[in-house]
């Protein structure tokens, strides 16, 4: 796994026995999102690594609820708006 050194964060999230995501790159479109809340509820993500972007579309997609997403314990954003 290689990660830009401003998520270093995730490597502790590992460490722990979490199963962490970083949310990638900028796409928010919402099948994008379908795909990561997919896999999020599939593999029991407990952290979340996001920008406030990603945040933000997560947070908004119309489809949230239908997800599973009761093994996330923690969500780190970073970034600028």
């Amino acid at each position: 796994m290689t990660a830009p050194a401003a998520h270093a964060a995730l490597f502790g999230s590992v460490l722990s026995g979490s199963t962490a995501i970083i949310a990638g790159a900028t796409d928010t479109s919402a099948a994008q999102l379908d795909v990561l809340l997919r896999h999020m509820s599939t593999e029991f993500t407990t952290v979340l690594h996001a920008t406030p972007q990603q945040l933000d579309a997560l947070v908004n997609h119309p489809r949230l609820a239908s997800y599973n997403l009761s093994s996330l314990k923690q969500v780190i954003v970073a970034g600028m708006y």
